[in-house]
């Protein structure tokens, strides 16, 4: 292969493995009422938890119902700042609470 040619698959290379980075760096916001109406029509999700940030912000995880193996299908956690906008940091499957205490 020539210089060019390896120097053409590398960049290929790096915008493959920096490109889900890029989706990560800048959360989805809106307003939150608007938020909480999209997971509950789209993915069946209602708020599970609530906590304030040692900054004042409010922390919300949202889930769908639970499947057959005791947890939730699916899972959103939004990061809503006072007189801001909710942004959604985190989704995911097979959301499941521990007791506290237990780090197992």
């Amino acid at each position: 292969m020539t210089r060019l040619a390896w120097i053409g698959v590398f960049a290929l290379a790096l915008a493959w493995a920096l490109a889900p980075a890029a989706a990560y760096a800048r959360p989805a916001c809106t307003d939150h009422a608007a938020a909480v109406a999209a997971l509950a029509r789209n993915y069946g999700e209602r708020l599970i938890a609530r906590a304030v940030t040692t900054r004042g912000a409010i922390l919300e995880i949202f889930a769908s119902a639970k499947g057959r193996n005791g947890k939730h299908t699916s899972w959103t956690a939004i990061i809503t700042i006072p007189g801001g906008p909710a942004c959604i940091v985190a989704a995911g499957r097979d959301w499941g609470a521990r007791k506290p205490g237990r780090n197992t």
